[in-house]
C-alpha cells in the first residue's frame, strides 16, 4: 500500500505518473475484454438462430452479465485492500434533495442528448422492436433496462472512474466515456454513449453515489423501453409523438434543474494548471488505449 502511494509521485520518461499510466492501461484492457466477449457471445448466440422472443431477450441479459461482470470483479478484487478505488465516502456529502436533483438533471440531459442525436437518424425513432407482448416487455425491462444500468455503471463509473479519479477528475470521466462509447454500435449509438458517459461520470463524481448514477442510467433505459412500448401496444405513430414530447420535456427539466442546482456553487472539479498537459501526455503514453480504439473500429467494420 505504501509502495503504491509512493509510486504516484514517480514519473516515467514520457511524463505520465506510472500508477496513472497503469490505471489507464487496465481500463483499456477491460474495454478490450468487453469488446471481444460481446463480439464472440453475440456471434455465437446469433448462429443459434433463437426465434423465441423471451429466450432472445434473456440471451441479451446474459451477454451483458458475462461481458461486464468479470472485469468489474477484477477491479474490485485488485483494489479491495487499498484506497486507489474511489468510493465516494471520503467526499463532502450532499443532501438527499440535491442528489435527487442531480439525478433528474442527469436524466434530463441524457434525454435531450438522445433526442438531438436521434434527430440526425430518423430511423432510430421507429426501429428496433425488441418485444411484441407484455411478457417480452417485462423481460426487456430486466435484461435491457436493469442489467445494463447496474453492470455498466459498476464497471465504468464505479471501477474505471474510481481508479482514475484520484489522479484527475476530468481525465477519469473522459477516459471512461471513450471506452464506454466505443462499445456501442453505429455512429449514433457511439456518440450518445460517449456524451451520456460524460454526464454519468460527472453525476458519479458530484453525488459520490453509485446508486444515483445507476438511477440515471436506468431511467434512460426505461425511457427508451417505454417509448418502444407505446409503439407496440398503442400506436406506432404515437411513438414518435412520445419521443418528441420527452425530448422537449427533457430540455425543460434541464433548464429547471440547472437553475435549482445553482451551478455557480457546484464544484465537480477544479481545473488544474497542468490538467490539459496531463491529459494530452496520458493519451501519448497510453498505447493500449489506442489499441482498444483500433480494435473497436476493426470489430465494427467486421
Amino acid at each position: 500500500m505504501r509502495d503504491l502511494k509512493k509510486s504516484k509521485c514517480k514519473i516515467d520518461s514520457g511524463g505520465t505518473p506510472l500508477v496513472l499510466q497503469k490505471a489507464v492501461t487496465t481500463a483499456a484492457l477491460a474495454g478490450m475484454y468487453c469488446l471481444c466477449a460481446n463480439f464472440v457471445l453475440s456471434l455465437t448466440i446469433g448462429k443459434l438462430g433463437i426465434t423465441d422472443e423471451t429466450v432472445r431477450l434473456l440471451s441479451l441479459g446474459l451477454i451483458t452479465l458475462f461481458t461486464m461482470l468479470p472485469p468489474s470483479v477484477m477491479y474490485l478484487w485488485k483494489w479491495k485492500d487499498t484506497d486507489l478505488l474511489y468510493s465516494g465516502k471520503n467526499e463532502k456529502q450532499i443532501g438527499k434533495s440535491e442528489t435527487l436533483l442531480a439525478v433528474i438533471l442527469g436524466f434530463a440531459i441524457c434525454a435531450v442528448l438522445n433526442f438531438v442525436i436521434s434527430l440526425t437518424n430518423q430511423a432510430n425513432v421507429s426501429s428496433g422492436v425488441l418485444f411484441h407482448d407484455f411478457q417480452g416487455f417485462w423481460t426487456a425491462v430486466l435484461t435491457v433496462g436493469i442489467f445494463p444500468a447496474v453492470c455498466e455503471e459498476l464497471l465504468f463509473r464505479k471501477c474505471i472512474v474510481g481508479s482514475l479519479k484520484k489522479y484527475d477528475d476530468l481525465l477519469a470521466v473522459l477516459i471512461s466515456a471513450v471506452i464506454f462509447g466505443m462499445l456501442h454500435s453505429g455512429i449514433t449509438g457511439m456518440s450518445f454513449a460517449f456524451l451520456s458517459g460524460i454526464v454519468l461520470g460527472f453525476v458519479r463524481l458530484y453525488t459520490g453515489s453509485f446508486s444515483a448514477v445507476v438511477a440515471v442510467h436506468l431511467l434512460n433505459n426505461l425511457l427508451a423501453l417505454g417509448t418502444a412500448a407505446v409503439g407496440v401496444f398503442i400506436s406506432p405513430e404515437l411513438k414518435s409523438v412520445v419521443f418528441y414530447a420527452f425530448g422537449i420535456s427533457g430540455i425543460i427539466f434541464f433548464v429547471l434543474c440547472f437553475i435549482l442546482l445553482k451551478p455557480r456553487k457546484i464544484k465537480l472539479y477544479r481545473l488544474k494548471e497542468n490538467e490539459k498537459e496531463l491529459f494530452i501526455q496520458t493519451l501519448k503514453d497510453s498505447p493500449v488505449l489506442w489499441g482498444y480504439i483500433l480494435l473497436a473500429i476493426v470489430i465494427k467494420i467486421f
